[in-house]
């Protein structure tokens, strides 16, 4: 079936394989379960230190994402389609280094990138992790309407409950590149 999943799709939680759906709460690692893991991460390159924070991350069993995706706009969904059929070409790891799906650079180039494969039990259905830089993640959000970034916003605060004191120095718009 495909290649194990790689620390880098781990939880940061807890270190280990995501187990849940985050809507459903299905088991995901009974080898039945198609899922997709999708990481936020933040990097810190300044003046010699180095670091990353994940922004957000999850897994989410299929029928669920497909579930979330019939809440986009068609209209949204038609522009990221369109987008990633112009844009999107598989950029494999170089040297164990994740590169940009759409702009082909390092991630390690971008401030904030997402990182995300389809899996199916402990294994990806991909050859390895795919990524999208932030400059990619803000072309495909100009591309969505309001109100499908109304539900994603939504949607994220549902999944991650972001606190109201910090909703404000936080982008809106966050787009879940899977969903």
């Amino acid at each position: 079936m495909g290649n194990k999943i790689p620390g880098i799709l781990n939880s940061y939680e807890t270190g280990k394989l995501f187990t849940n759906c985050i809507d459903c709460d299905r088991y995901l690692l009974d080898g039945d379960t198609t899922y997709f893991i999708e990481k936020a991460i933040r990097q810190y390159n300044k003046e010699g230190y180095q670091a990353k924070d994940v922004i957000f991350e999850y897994a989410m069993c299929i029928e669920c994402a497909e579930k979330i995706k019939g809440k986009m706009s068609k209209d949204s969904r038609q522009a990221m389609d369109n987008y990633m059929q112009q844009n999107g070409t598989p950029q494999f790891m170089d040297n164990e280094e994740l590169q940009c799906l759409i702009k082909g650079e390092s991630v390690g180039n971008y401030e904030e990138y997402q990182v995300f494969s389809l899996c199916k039990g402990r294994n990806m259905l991909t050859s390895q992790p795919m990524a999208i830089g932030a400059d990619a993640l803000e072309e495909l959000s100009e591309l969505i309407s309001q109100e499908t970034k109304d539900e994603l916003d939504r949607l994220m605060g549902d999944f991650f409950g972001t606190p109201p004191e910090l909703e404000e120095l936080l982008p809106n718009h966050r787009v879940p590149f899977l969903i």
